[in-house]
């Protein structure tokens, strides 16, 4: 746990350190998601299926100017990944594992805001987002039934996972402008990951990951 906290202070730092040698004006935001996490991709798996999540972290929104409607967005974001899948290993046996990870991702994306479109509403923007999102596997976690009864319980899937990540970032959402400079955001944002989050050699599997979710947050 203290690797991981070091790893996203430092990630924390290099943004800020960024931001202030652009110059650039930068809205700072706090983020939450709910998550359906799910897995892709397999000709040999005979069953897939997904489950919850929960993702947090920290944004940031550069602009040049006040009246610029298009921002460059990164951030340090924690985000859950993973899901369950089922082989058939032989002719009678039944292996079906249940995948947790927890990722680390810097989002590197355009975001997009239209301004003012409601008379009435003034204070309201549709807000749309696209990038890519490198990141790493900072920790996951396994369990694994063989003919419905439990062989690995909650165990290390170190063996079992890649530690790279990319993955494609799509969303669109609202902002609301509060008072004082601060905003408020919800909207929806589909993660498509691009390499495989579970490497199964021992069953020949590798599934890449995805999630959509219902993020919410503030910026200042």
């Amino acid at each position: 746990f203290s690797k991981f906290m070091k790893k996203m202070f430092l990630v924390v730092v290099c943004l800020f350190a960024t931001a202030h040698l652009t110059q650039a004006q930068v809205s700072f935001g706090l983020n939450a998601s709910v998550v359906y996490d799910f897995l892709r991709t397999a000709d040999t798996v005979d069953s897939k299926s997904g489950r919850m999540g929960f993702g947090y972290g920290l944004s940031l929104d550069f602009k040049k100017r006040d009246d610029q409607r298009a921002y460059f967005a990164t951030g340090a974001y924690v985000t859950s990944n993973g899901g369950s899948y089922t082989v058939l290993s032989g002719k009678d046996t039944t292996v079906e594992t249940s995948v947790r990870a927890q990722t680390l991702q810097v989002p590197l994306s355009l975001k997009l805001k239209t301004g003012k479109v409601i008379p009435k509403l003034d204070k309201l923007n549709f807000v749309a987002q696209i990038g890519v999102v490198p990141g790493v596997t900072v920790r996951s976690r396994y369990d694994r039934e063989i003919n419905n009864v439990k062989t690995v319980d909650s165990e290390p899937a170190k063996d079992l996972t890649n530690l790279l990540d990319i993955s494609l970032k799509a969303g669109i959402g609202l902002d609301y402008e509060l008072s004082g400079g601060t905003t408020a955001y919800g909207g929806f944002v589909y993660h498509h990951g691009f390499l495989p989050l579970v490497n199964d050699k021992a069953h020949d599997v590798k599934l890449k990951p995805s999630n959509i979710g219902l993020r919410v947050g503030v910026y200042f």
